[in-house]
């Protein structure tokens, strides 16, 4: 029997507290607060560079067969370019950090970004102001050179924990994992199945879960943005229609689709020198 604690669905992280208690046992016991980043704690301000985006781009790719994660190193260069915020009050979620610190917990951010994006986050740490530096985060590996063999993130977390101290000194783990993703929710509640001495609850924050269908607004944002992008010009987050209609033509579109968005940013991520990985 395994000891998962099932996984509920919660709105903010000062759902968490309740789970301070019971206290971690002294030294026996090794208390682990697991974060995911993007749309957990921070998001992107604009639409390009969302994580509604990247799920339309992963939609895209599997649809014509090829690697998910193809557009990586392009998403890389955009959210550089790209301001972030917080997705519940900076200060909320600083105090749910550090009540937990305070009780012997570690806080770790366990993020499906991956090592090349180690300078990127550090801006968006800096932007948001969140109490977390680039110690705290646990970013996801590559198994081998290229892309789309990144490990899983309950890989991820288990190669980070073989590699602490507290790993071979407690008798027991306590892990509290929190993501958008229900998907990552079931991987690192198998955690539990793989680490006979943790206990793994789970938690899938439902305040804004990516979503691969872009709605028509959405669509249009990114047509003001992507012609912004390729300009060089500050990502605008408003518009009005005379702005779309330049875009438009600037882009050369006849008509705002999944499938000639999809074209467009295939074309300027080449353009860009960051093409598309098209190996399965």
């Amino acid at each position: 029997m395994t000891n998962i604690q099932g996984i509920k669905s919660i709105q903010s992280l000062e759902e968490l507290d309740g789970y301070l208690d019971p206290p971690l046992a002294g030294n026996d016991e090794w208390g682990i607060l697991l974060i995911d980043f993007d749309q957990t704690l921070v998001q992107a301000r604009p639409t390009l560079g969302d994580e509604h985006f990247y799920h339309f781009l992963k939609k895209c790719n599997e649809e014509r067969g090829i690697n998910p994660d193809a557009h990586y190193e392009w998403t890389v260069a955009i959210r550089a370019k790209i301001p972030y915020e917080t997705c519940e009050s900076v200060d909320k979620i600083n105090r749910v950090i550090s009540a937990f610190r305070q009780k012997g917990w570690s806080v770790k951010v366990l993020t499906s970004r991956g090592e090349g994006m180690r300078d990127i986050t550090k801006d968006h740490l800096q932007q948001s102001r969140l109490a977390l530096s680039l110690e705290d985060i646990i970013f996801k590996t590559f198994q081998q050179d290229g892309i789309g063999k990144l490990l899983k993130k309950n890989e991820s977390l288990i190669d980070w924990m073989k590699g602490q101290s507290k790993w071979s000194n407690c008798q027991q783990i306590r892990i509290l994992f929190l993501d958008d993703s229900d998907e990552y929710c079931q991987e690192v509640a198998g955690v539990a199945a793989e680490v006979k001495k943790a206990t793994v609850s789970c938690f899938h924050y439902i305040g804004a879960p990516p979503n691969s269908q872009l709605s028509e607004v959405q669509m249009d944002q990114l047509v003001v943005q992507l012609d912004a992008y390729q300009k060089g010009e500050q990502i605008p987050g408003e518009w009005d229609r005379e702005r779309f209609s330049i875009a438009m033509e600037s882009l050369g579109l006849q008509e705002v689709t999944p499938v000639s968005l999809y074209t467009k940013m295939v074309e300027i991520a080449a353009s860009d020198n960051t093409p598309f990985k098209s190996v399965p």
